[in-house]
């Protein structure tokens, strides 16, 4: 997996819609109307093919109770996504440690090792 590309966002500008709409109980007829937008346009958005203008967005945000600003930024593809890093935990033994130092009190196989271990160790066998 390529990590100098950032993951796509769990959910898009339809989702986002479709799930304010839900949580504030309103129909999509009903958002159309409070908005004055298209009820197409918003049926488009929930087809992941969104086109709405940053009027009709503003004045989805405030229908829905939705930060304004990042509806915008989430429609242009331009919200802040976070750095992918490492995991916090290794699944193997590292060789800066011997396997036996990370065993666990219950058991005889090493347990996790902390992320800064980047070299699997082999695992002591008696």
């Amino acid at each position: 997996m390529d990590l100098t590309v950032a993951p796509p966002l769990e959910d898009e500008l339809g989702d986002v819609l479709e799930k304010a709409a839900r949580h504030a109980a309103l129909t999509y007829e009903a958002v159309a109307k409070a908005a004055n937008v298209e009820l197409s346009r918003i049926h488009d958005a929930i087809d992941y093919r969104p086109d709405l203008k940053p009027a009709e967005l503003s004045r989805l945000a405030h229908v829905l109770n939705l930060n304004e600003v990042g509806l915008a930024a989430l429609a242009q593809n331009a919200y802040p996504r976070p750095e992918i890093g490492a995991l916090p935990f290794c699944l193997f033994p590292c060789a800066c440690r011997s396997a036996s130092a990370w065993r666990t009190p219950t058991s005889s196989r090493p347990a996790a090792t902390p992320a800064s271990c980047s070299t699997p160790a082999r695992a002591d066998r008696s």
